[in-house]
Parts: structure tokens; sequence; C-alpha cells
């Protein structure tokens, strides 16, 4: 096994760190929308 050393650009790097964290957000955000979808609707099945 060889070590090989791979040099990459820090503004490659980031670049994708930060595509990563936009599509992370993107989920994320839909995750919530869902969430308080399925809370309003569980609210109008239960009634108190």
């Amino acid at each position: 096994m060889s070590n090989e050393t791979v040099t990459y650009s820090l503004e490659a790097v980031l670049t994708r760190i930060e595509s990563k964290i936009d599509k992370i957000d993107e989920r994320l955000t839909k995750l919530e929308i869902g969430q308080a979808e399925l809370k309003a609707e569980l609210k109008g099945d239960i009634k108190v």
C-alpha cells in the first residue's frame, strides 16, 4: 500500500461542503414541513 498525497484546493473542498450542507438543509426543511402537516392531520383526527 502506498501513501500517496492527494491535494485539493481549499475552495473546491469548501464548495463541496457547502453543497452538501445546502442539500441537508433542503431535506430538513421537507421533514419539518411533513411533520407540521402530519401534526395538523392528527389534530383533526383526535377530538379533545
